[in-house]
């Protein structure tokens, strides 16, 4: 996570073994949508 000068904080996050193929595999979509519920909910408390 990172931080701007508004304190606003946003996810910045790259994924260097990405490929070219259609779509994403499972694993790594239950894995980005626990990633976007987590700073969601830290945002909110």
């Amino acid at each position: 996570m990172t931080a701007c000068r508004t304190r606003r904080y946003y996810i910045d996050k790259t994924i260097m073994k990405a490929g070219h193929g259609a779509g994403k595999p499972t694993s790594k979509l239950i894995a980005e949508a626990a990633d976007i519920y987590s700073f969601l909910v830290a945002q909110l408390e």
